[in-house]
């Protein structure tokens, strides 16, 4: 029983977790995201790419196909190259 609780509770955390990194991605708040993999890993980036307002879902999918990332990648996954050709394509870094 003390098992199934705690597996509840950690389900709870991870969806209060992804549902806060779509809040900041959909403000263009997705460099906040990156900068935090220990809260954020598991995400999906497509989900943060479909309601960035600088992006949307095709403009996001084609960049993800540019980058020649997997269609089920997490933040966790992404290298500071990748996040920063993300975050330049978005409009939240300047060269």
């Amino acid at each position: 029983m003390e098992s199934t609780i705690r597996d509840v509770q950690r389900v709870a955390e991870i969806r209060a977790c992804r549902i806060q990194a779509v809040k900041l991605s959909s403000t263009a708040n997705l460099a906040q995201v990156f900068a935090s993999p220990n809260t954020y890993g598991a995400v999906y980036l497509v989900k943060l790419l479909d309601v960035h307002p600088a992006l949307g879902k095709v403009v996001g999918r084609r960049l993800m196909d540019t980058l020649a990332l997997p269609s089920f990648v997490t933040v966790s996954q992404l290298d500071s190259t990748q996040q920063k050709a993300i975050l330049t394509t978005c409009g939240e870094q300047h060269d």
